[in-house]
């Protein structure tokens, strides 16, 4: 009886490190994802005294034409469905260029990546106009989408397993469109306070 105790209170023990290793493991991929890997690296190292200058870095900024007069008609629900397949196309886009492009935020119906920062780069315009050219082509092929489509969750899968492709009839309509601009010079990269931390750029 008290061998068998004390397998059981092992096991228990055993289950419970697996466990706390799997949540580690899960928060170390969403503060990958919430920060470039270099400044994570930093972040813990040094903490949050993070000041990144490039002179030569390429911001791209993408907006979404028709986006408020598309709320206003079919409400805020439906205009974020929207953006959600953007987004996600655009994620899509990012995985093509690792370690050229870092994803900056979104913030309404704008995306903002970054070349150059905080890692340099030979050539960050050519990363960011490579970049800004992938994006509007995500946007034709969401607008190449086939029926009046609502927005596909993203946990949708299609049968041999990969991600379901995420199309919405504010797209496919025509009714919204992919504006993208990009700028090069002199940038800061910089992480400010302590509280969900995100990496800020700014200029050029």
């Amino acid at each position: 009886a008290a061998n068998c105790t004390r397998f059981i209170a092992t096991a228990r023990a055993e289950r419970g490190r697996h466990l706390a290793l799997a949540e580690m493991q899960d928060v170390d991929e969403l503060l990958q994802r919430a920060l470039p890997p270099a400044v994570l690296q930093r972040l813990v190292s040094v903490g949050s005294a993070i000041q990144d200058e490039s002179d030569a870095a390429g911001v791209v900024l993408a907006g979404v034409v028709g986006f408020h007069d598309f709320a206003a008609e079919h409400g805020d629900a439906e205009a974020v469905a929207a953006l959600h397949c953007l987004a996600l196309a655009i994620d899509d886009v990012l995985a093509i260029q690792p370690g050229d492009i870092e994803k900056v935020k979104t913030a309404g119906d704008t995306y903002c990546a970054v070349a150059g920062l905080p890692t340099g780069l030979a050539c960050p315009a050519s990363a960011a106009c490579r970049f800004g050219r992938r994006m509007l082509a995500a946007a034709d092929s969401l607008r190449d989408g086939s029926g009046d489509t609502r927005a596909v969750d993203a946990k949708t899968r299609t049968s041999d397993g990969a991600p379901a492709a995420c199309t919405h009839f504010g797209w496919t309509s025509g009714a919204l469109k992919l504006r993208v601009g990009v700028d090069c010079g002199r940038a800061f990269g910089s992480v400010l306070g302590t509280q969900r931390l995100g990496y800020e750029v700014y200029g050029p």
